[in-house]
Order: C-alpha cells, then sequence, then structure tokens
C-alpha cells in the first residue's frame, strides 16, 4: 500500500518529527496485523500456525540507519 495515501502523511515527515508507533498485534491464532500511528496497514497471515504456538522471540531490525546507533523503545504487553 502507498502509506501516504493511506495515513494522510508522508511517512518521511513523521519519521523526521516525532517518529512513529509500528504496532504489530496478533488478531487471531495465524493472523498479525501491522499498524502505523493506530491506522491498518495490512494483516499478515502465518501458514501452519495454531493458537498452540507461542511467541518464542521477538527482532527489532533498522535496515537504514549507516551503522549509526539509535534507541528504539519498544514495549511486550
Amino acid at each position: 500500500k502507498n502509506v501516504e495515501n493511506v495515513l494522510g502523511y508522508s511517512i518521511d515527515d513523521a519519521m523526521a518529527g516525532e517518529g512513529v508507533q509500528f504496532k504489530v498485534e496478533r488478531t487471531s491464532a495465524n493472523t498479525l496485523t501491522i499498524s502505523v500511528n493506530g491506522v491498518k496497514m495490512f494483516d499478515y497471515t502465518m501458514d501452519g500456525v495454531t493458537e498452540a504456538d507461542t511467541v518464542t522471540f521477538v527482532g527489532i531490525q533498522s535496515n537504514a540507519n549507516s551503522g549509526k546507533y539509535v534507541e528504539i523503545p519498544f514495549e511486550l504487553q
């Protein structure tokens, strides 16, 4: 999706300001819902995942940082 059309503003503008809130939420046994600043972007279906499967690992990656260290606050709920 074109993020600017969905959010109503440029993601670059948001990142240059106070930043953005990315949320990954398990909305059913095999579905993750991805949102930015409270606006749903898309659903991701996880093949073969059932209610019995639990989260065992969380990773955060930044690809546009050219080796600089940044603070990425996050919260697990």
